[in-house]
């Protein structure tokens, strides 16, 4: 038995393009949708407009966010499909919190960076990308 291909490939900075069987499109939709808490009070909700759920991939064009890649690898691994990454995929690189710690020491700064900050930027550059929420007085 043929085992389900899903191919990956970068699209543009925000989505990465799925080619994948149309149940298996169906499959990854299923997993990368979750409801929203309190849907049932948003009046789009109660309108019947919206079905109060967000869904990180889309069925129709086939695009998931850049960001999941790794999930989206974990989800082919369980299912026992084969995942192949395209062009503009990259992996996670070993950038350590030793090294962090060495690149901040040579900027001078006037300050000591806290804990959260130094893990946000090992983050940023280990994934070469990120959304970071950061708190500020």
């Amino acid at each position: 038995m043929e085992r389900d291909v899903v191919l990956a490939y970068k699209k543009d900075s925000v989505y990465i393009k799925l080619e994948c069987e149309r149940s298996v499109a169906a499959e990854i939709s299923d997993h990368f949708t979750f409801e929203v808490p309190n849907a049932k009070f948003h009046p789009s909700y109660k309108n019947k407009f919206w079905d109060g759920k967000i869904r990180l991939f889309n069925v129709n064009n086939q695009l998931l966010y850049y960001g999941l890649v790794g999930h989206l690898a974990k989800f082919c691994e369980a299912r026992d499909y084969d995942f192949i990454v395209g062009g503009g995929i990259y992996p996670a690189t070993n950038f350590s919190a030793v090294e962090a710690e060495e690149f901040v020491q040579t900027l001078n700064l006037p300050f000591k960076p806290r804990d959260y900050q130094m893990e946000a930027f090992t983050y940023a550059v280990r994934n070469r990308r990120g959304v970071l929420l950061s708190p500020t007085a």
